[in-house]
């Protein structure tokens, strides 16, 4: 093999390794494809217990948290707004390595609100079924988030926020620490 050859095969390694990387998710928010990006803080909150999908009718709620007044579903599980989507889409952005940590809202059934004051709609989910939106946002869930009023997706990589009741992202302050509530109107 020529020393080019070897220098050639040698890049190859190289990125192939970084592509590996970059798909399982880091604070870095390395884009693994065009409109493909896994966001994500660290290893553990990647393989953090992910919500299960909505089988049967679904209640967007709000909470009080330190961020103020959030949308949450009827679990108490914060719900996500996301950068890279654009409101009014049909379809979300977040696609494929990004769905591990930011699985979509799923809803199958009657949808139920109280104290949202945004409009509350569907669109396609990704892989199938349909997804929650708040004033034309796609919502997800954050893989980060182990129990009610948890808010540790909050700014993820300036991208990811809380939602108002009306449908606006809340884009200050982090979330709340793993392991901790942040109190509120929904008994927490």
């Amino acid at each position: 093999m020529s020393k080019q050859s070897k220098q050639i095969a040698l890049a190859v390694l190289v990125a192939a390794g970084t592509l590996t990387v970059a798909a399982c998710g880091s604070s870095l928010g390395a884009t693994t494809s065009a409109g493909d990006v896994a966001h994500g803080t660290n290893v553990a909150a990647h393989h953090a217990k992910k919500p299960a999908p909505q089988k049967k009718a679904v209640t967007l709620m709000t909470a009080k948290t330190k961020l103020g007044t959030i949308v949450v579903d009827g679990h108490g599980r914060t719900l996500y707004a996301y950068d890279a989507d654009r409101k009014g889409t049909a379809h979300s952005a977040c696609t494929a390595g990004c769905l591990g940590l930011w699985p979509p809202a799923d809803v199958k059934g009657k949808i139920t609100e109280h104290g949202v004051t945004g409009t509350v709609k569907t669109i396609a989910a990704p892989g199938g079924g349909r997804q929650l939106t708040l004033n034309g946002w796609p919502l997800y869930y954050y893989a980060g988030d182990s129990g009610r009023g948890q808010t540790n997706g909050q700014g993820v990589d300036g991208i990811w926020w809380v939602m108002t009741p009306a449908g606006s992202k809340v884009t200050g302050a982090s979330g709340s620490s793993a392991g901790g509530g942040t109190g509120g109107d929904t008994g927490w």
